[in-house]
């Protein structure tokens, strides 16, 4: 696929101003030196494949019919969310659907429930979710204050935003609510509180400016059929919903300084480059340079990746993002971007190199030469084994089903790849020791992670682009073994109109160093992971410390001296009211209920 180089005149001058602005701003260049690296010890955990034995049956509809249009080869994302409050984490997956001129199919996005014993019930039709869509991405919020999960469904030319009932089931209210994000193709979603007003305002990541008549004719010239290549579109804008506390929303996109971000958005992620306590936002795009897009806290956004150097390969080259991710990999306190890339452009793993600046170390870091040959979608830095050191899981599969017509040496399906993080800047592929699963090639797409079990590791949800011959497209890959080392994990509720909390910040000292998680709203690729910060702590016997900033900039009394292996549910302003074993259910306090 054809690379346009930047304007560098233009990107000269806007590095030469973006960069004054990153150096001043408070805590770019902080964050504590990394602590001396402990010896490493490979994982002995296995993901284990245990979709069939809970229960879960889903197949992806891509609606192809003949024609290879875009929208076929995109979908979908997923999701873990506890939707009943029961304390197990239930599972969503996205569905796409048929065009007007294919056989119809049915293709409702499915949600199922977790029964708190390895099982899951499909409970899509009494939970008021068969909606007919086209849909792709999902994300998980609180949009009404009431402390039950919402749930937004981006999908082409229409999303959904479904309003948790609190009885089981789902109202959807996208017309009231004025999100419909009408005529637009909808990739990711993100919840966050972008001005503080305490309200969650929704971001759409949207694709490209695209119609199927146009995809048809595109096709009709084609010498040999094959999917159009996303320079034949123009490119989009971001849209940005301002909550206004009434159940309705407001079109805030240019009133915020979005209007001229240009874009082909396929992967958002929360993030908060400075430090300030202000949501910044990450945009991997396609064929185009990624985004950063600094909060102003005014209302108004900034783009900055340019001079953050977060938005070219190494060589200056946009690169065809798919998903985003951040995390801490060496506990400096500042996080690093990793980014999904196509075919032979290797995945990104941006390292903070200080004030405000990142510099592209996946060569030097090991995933650079693995990553080569893939075409990455789903991506999450996580810690996989509790040893305290962030690991990154990564799925792949080219978006051409034919593609080796084209390149004899590509295939359709591709192995996903599972990093471990040697504690000394470097990783090793140990996706044929950890996640046999993942080795066979497949058409993989969404990315999440949860600990649908609570027994304190990270469990894998990852789904597939449908096709004729795809008779599973979506996989749970339970972590047997990575709770062999000690963990803590939180659940916090906050006050006011968010209490979920989306948005706070939980730091973890622990062993001789201090560990970061987000509250946040859904990353990697059109999916949504588990919103309790879970930290893996090796072989320490207690937490020494936690401090946790809420989302409104306040801070928590720092929590000392805690148990390890254990999940603690903390209310703002009274600090920790619940303390729950491991295998139990976490579920919502009863008397957390917000009153505004």
């Amino acid at each position: 696929m054809r690379r346009t180089p930047p304007d560098r005149i233009r990107l000269k001058s806007l590095m030469v101003s973006a960069l004054a602005l990153l150096a001043a701003l408070p805590g770019c260049g902080g964050g504590t030196p990394p602590p001396v690296a402990a010896p490493a010890t490979p994982p002995t955990l296995t993901f284990t494949d245990i979709t069939a034995a809970a229960g879960i049956k889903f197949v992806h509809v891509s609606g192809g019919y003949g024609k290879k249009l875009l929208l076929e080869p995109m979908g979908a994302g997923c999701a873990f969310l506890d939707y009943d409050r029961d304390g197990w984490l239930d599972i969503l997956l996205v569905n796409s659907g048929t065009f007007p001129r294919s056989k119809p199919v049915p293709a409702p996005t499915v949600l199922y429930h977790n029964n708190g014993d390895g099982t899951f019930t499909d409970v899509t039709a009494t939970a008021g979710l068969l909606v007919t869509a086209f849909a792709f991405g999902v994300a998980v919020g609180d949009f009404d204050g009431d402390a039950w999960p919402d749930i937004y469904i981006s999908g082409f030319d229409h999303g959904h935003l479904f309003r948790n009932t609190g009885r089981g089931s789902f109202t959807d209210v996208t017309a009231a609510a004025k999100v419909a994000n009408a005529g637009k193709w909808g990739s990711s979603a993100l919840w966050l509180d972008y001005d503080r007003d305490g309200w969650l305002d929704l971001l759409i990541g949207n694709y490209v400016q695209y119609t199927i008549a146009q995809d048809e004719r595109l096709f009709e010239r084609h010498a040999r059929p094959s999917y159009g290549d996303p320079l034949n579109y123009a490119s989009e804008r971001l849209t940005l919903y301002r909550n206004r506390g009434d159940g309705t929303f407001e079109d805030r996109t240019a009133a915020a300084g979005l209007a001229d971000v240009a874009v082909k958005a396929l992967g958002l992620a929360m993030f908060d480059v400075d430090d300030d306590g202000w949501p910044d936002v990450l945009v991997a795009s396609d064929q185009m340079p990624n985004s950063l897009l600094h909060n102003r806290k005014d209302g108004t956004f900034e783009e900055v990746g340019k001079a953050a150097q977060v938005a070219f390969s190494r060589e200056g080259k946009a690169r065809a993002g798919m998903g985003i991710d951040t995390g801490d990999l060496d506990h400096s306190g500042r996080e690093a971007v990793a980014v999904t890339n196509y075919q032979y452009e290797r995945t990104a793993l941006f390292a903070p190199i200080g004030d405000g600046h990142f510099k592209d170390e996946a060569d030097a870091m090991g995933v650079g030469s693995v990553t080569h040959p893939l075409l990455g979608w789903g991506v999450r830095l996580v810690d996989i084994d509790n040893d305290g050191w962030t690991d990154l899981v990564q799925v792949n599969g080219h978006f051409m089903e034919d593609v080796a017509l084209y390149h004899p040496n590509s295939t359709w399906e591709m192995p996903g790849v599972v990093f471990w993080n040697r504690h000394d800047e470097t990783f090793a592929d140990v996706t044929g020791t950890v996640a046999p699963p993942l080795i066979v090639p497949r058409p993989y797409r969404g990315l999440a992670t949860g600990d649908f079990d609570n027994d304190g590791d990270a469990d894998l949800l990852v789904t597939l682009n449908g096709t004729l011959r795809t008779q599973q497209s979506a996989f749970l890959l339970r972590n047997d073994g990575g709770n062999a080392r000690r963990w803590i994990r939180f659940l916090l509720v906050g006050d006011g109109h968010n209490p979920m909390a989306l948005g706070a910040r939980v730091r973890v000292t622990a062993g001789g160093f201090t560990q970061q998680e987000w509250v946040r709203g859904a990353s990697s690729y059109l999916s949504q992971s588990d919103l309790r910060p879970l930290f893996g702590l090796g072989n320490a016997a207690r937490a020494d410390r936690v401090d946790i900033r809420w989302p409104d900039g306040t801070t928590e009394p720092p929590l000392e001296r805690l148990t390890t292996n254990r999940t603690y549910v903390v209310q703002k302003g009274t600090g920790v009211v619940a303390v729950v074993e491991p295998g139990k259910p976490v579920p919502w306090p009863a008397a957390a209920v917000p009153v505004h």
